[in-house]
Protein backbone atom coordinates (compact mmCIF):
# COMPACT_ATOMS: atom_id res chain seq x y z
CA UNK A 1 0.00 0.00 0.00
CA UNK A 2 1.63 3.42 -1.16
CA UNK A 3 0.12 6.72 -1.60
CA UNK A 4 2.18 9.65 -2.60
CA UNK A 5 -0.34 11.90 -0.21
CA UNK A 6 2.84 13.94 2.00
CA UNK A 7 0.09 13.88 4.84
CA UNK A 8 -0.45 10.37 5.06
CA UNK A 9 1.25 8.20 7.37
CA UNK A 10 2.57 5.60 5.15
CA UNK A 11 5.68 5.62 2.97
CA UNK A 12 7.19 4.09 0.06
CA UNK A 13 10.52 3.35 -1.34
CA UNK A 14 11.19 6.74 -2.59
CA UNK A 15 9.56 9.00 -0.43
CA UNK A 16 11.19 10.19 2.94
CA UNK A 17 9.74 10.02 6.26
CA UNK A 18 6.07 11.82 7.14
CA UNK A 19 6.27 15.97 8.39
CA UNK A 20 4.89 14.38 11.44
CA UNK A 21 7.77 12.37 12.59
CA UNK A 22 10.03 15.03 11.71
CA UNK A 23 8.22 17.29 13.63
CA UNK A 24 8.04 14.34 16.73
CA UNK A 25 11.85 14.34 16.66
CA UNK A 26 12.49 17.56 17.02
CA UNK A 27 9.99 18.25 19.92
CA UNK A 28 11.98 15.13 21.44
CA UNK A 29 14.97 16.75 21.20
CA UNK A 30 13.79 19.54 22.55
CA UNK A 31 12.31 18.15 25.51
CA UNK A 32 15.65 16.25 26.07
CA UNK A 33 17.72 19.42 25.85
CA UNK A 34 15.24 20.91 28.45
CA UNK A 35 15.71 17.79 30.79
CA UNK A 36 19.42 18.38 30.64
CA UNK A 37 19.24 21.72 31.59
CA UNK A 38 17.17 20.98 34.36
CA UNK A 39 19.93 17.96 35.71
CA UNK A 40 22.87 20.33 34.79
CA UNK A 41 21.17 22.56 36.93
CA UNK A 42 20.17 20.79 40.31
CA UNK A 43 23.80 20.16 41.47
CA UNK A 44 24.45 23.62 40.97
CA UNK A 45 21.22 24.55 43.24
CA UNK A 46 22.01 22.35 45.50
CA UNK A 47 25.23 23.74 46.22
CA UNK A 48 23.83 27.12 46.01
CA UNK A 49 21.56 26.71 48.82
CA UNK A 50 24.38 24.37 50.93
CA UNK A 51 26.53 27.49 50.64
CA UNK A 52 23.86 30.12 52.07
CA UNK A 53 22.20 27.96 54.55
CA UNK A 54 23.98 29.74 57.38
CA UNK A 55 23.51 32.94 56.26
CA UNK A 56 20.88 35.59 57.34
CA UNK A 57 19.82 38.55 55.22
CA UNK A 58 19.01 41.62 57.41
CA UNK A 59 16.74 44.63 55.45
CA UNK A 60 16.23 47.90 56.87
CA UNK A 61 19.26 48.58 58.39
CA UNK A 62 20.29 52.52 57.68
CA UNK A 63 24.22 52.61 57.47
CA UNK A 64 26.72 54.56 56.36
CA UNK A 65 29.81 52.63 56.57
CA UNK A 66 31.44 49.28 57.42
CA UNK A 67 32.24 49.72 61.01
CA UNK A 68 28.46 51.44 61.56
CA UNK A 69 26.97 47.78 59.76
CA UNK A 70 29.08 45.65 62.34
CA UNK A 71 27.53 47.83 65.37
CA UNK A 72 24.22 48.17 63.85
CA UNK A 73 24.44 43.61 63.25
CA UNK A 74 25.57 43.53 66.97
CA UNK A 75 23.04 45.66 68.47
CA UNK A 76 20.51 43.93 66.59
CA UNK A 77 21.60 40.75 68.57
CA UNK A 78 21.42 42.33 71.56
CA UNK A 79 18.24 43.00 71.01
CA UNK A 80 17.91 39.25 70.65
CA UNK A 81 19.60 38.07 73.71
CA UNK A 82 21.73 36.22 71.13
CA UNK A 83 26.11 36.08 71.45
CA UNK A 84 27.31 37.68 69.04
CA UNK A 85 30.18 35.17 68.26
CA UNK A 86 28.42 32.63 65.96
CA UNK A 87 28.94 35.70 63.13
CA UNK A 88 31.68 34.93 60.44
CA UNK A 89 31.06 37.84 58.24
CA UNK A 90 29.07 41.47 57.76
CA UNK A 91 29.19 42.07 54.13
CA UNK A 92 26.76 44.86 52.02
CA UNK A 93 24.53 43.68 49.34
CA UNK A 94 24.28 46.99 47.45
CA UNK A 95 20.62 47.61 45.96
CA UNK A 96 19.12 49.02 42.83
CA UNK A 97 16.43 50.61 45.04
CA UNK A 98 17.90 53.42 46.19
CA UNK A 99 15.19 54.85 48.13
CA UNK A 100 15.51 51.52 50.76
CA UNK A 101 18.59 50.76 52.90
CA UNK A 102 20.74 48.16 51.37
CA UNK A 103 20.28 44.56 52.93
CA UNK A 104 23.10 43.56 55.02
CA UNK A 105 24.51 39.55 54.51
CA UNK A 106 25.64 37.95 57.91
CA UNK A 107 27.02 34.66 57.40
CA UNK A 108 26.99 33.09 60.32
CA UNK A 109 29.00 29.50 62.02
CA UNK A 110 26.15 27.06 62.00
CA UNK A 111 22.42 25.88 60.77
CA UNK A 112 21.27 26.53 64.41
CA UNK A 113 22.34 29.74 65.26
CA UNK A 114 20.58 31.06 61.93
CA UNK A 115 17.46 28.88 62.77
CA UNK A 116 17.52 30.46 66.56
CA UNK A 117 18.16 34.21 65.46
CA UNK A 118 15.60 33.93 62.62
CA UNK A 119 13.05 32.83 65.63
CA UNK A 120 13.92 35.41 68.16
CA UNK A 121 13.75 38.06 65.19
CA UNK A 122 9.79 38.58 65.60
CA UNK A 123 11.53 40.18 69.12
CA UNK A 124 12.04 43.48 66.61
CA UNK A 125 9.07 44.53 66.36
CA UNK A 126 8.86 45.34 70.56
CA UNK A 127 11.86 47.24 69.77
CA UNK A 128 13.33 50.53 68.55
CA UNK A 129 14.36 47.97 65.42
CA UNK A 130 10.97 47.87 63.94
CA UNK A 131 11.65 48.73 60.31
CA UNK A 132 14.42 45.83 60.87
CA UNK A 133 13.46 42.76 59.28
CA UNK A 134 15.55 39.45 59.40
CA UNK A 135 14.89 36.42 56.56
CA UNK A 136 17.01 33.10 55.72
CA UNK A 137 19.37 33.64 52.69
CA UNK A 138 17.65 32.07 50.18
CA UNK A 139 18.04 31.02 46.43
CA UNK A 140 16.32 32.56 43.38
CA UNK A 141 14.47 28.73 42.69
CA UNK A 142 13.43 29.36 46.20
CA UNK A 143 12.11 33.17 46.03
CA UNK A 144 10.30 32.73 42.89
CA UNK A 145 8.60 29.41 44.42
CA UNK A 146 7.48 31.67 47.74
CA UNK A 147 6.13 34.52 45.40
CA UNK A 148 4.31 31.56 43.56
CA UNK A 149 2.50 29.90 46.67
CA UNK A 150 2.08 33.36 48.03
CA UNK A 151 -0.23 34.19 45.20
CA UNK A 152 -1.86 30.71 45.54
CA UNK A 153 -2.47 31.65 49.35
CA UNK A 154 -3.61 35.16 48.42
CA UNK A 155 -6.42 33.61 45.92
CA UNK A 156 -7.22 31.27 48.31
CA UNK A 157 -7.96 33.31 51.20
CA UNK A 158 -9.98 36.27 48.52
CA UNK A 159 -12.35 33.17 47.64
CA UNK A 160 -12.29 32.12 51.52
CA UNK A 161 -15.77 33.11 52.56
CA UNK A 162 -15.72 31.56 56.01
CA UNK A 163 -13.41 33.69 57.98
CA UNK A 164 -12.96 31.51 60.75
CA UNK A 165 -9.25 30.35 58.56
CA UNK A 166 -6.90 31.89 56.43
CA UNK A 167 -4.61 29.92 54.52
CA UNK A 168 -1.00 30.27 55.28
CA UNK A 169 2.56 29.25 54.09
CA UNK A 170 4.73 26.99 56.10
Amino acid sequence: MTKNNNNDCTTNKNASYPVWVNRLNKSADKRQQFQLDVLNDVPAEIEDRRRRRNNIIIFGAKCRNETEEANKVREIFDLLNYDDNCIRQITRIRSSNSNQPSPILVKLDSVTNRNEILFRSKNLKNTNCRDIFINADQTEAQLNRFKYLKTIRDKQNCENTDKNYYYGIR
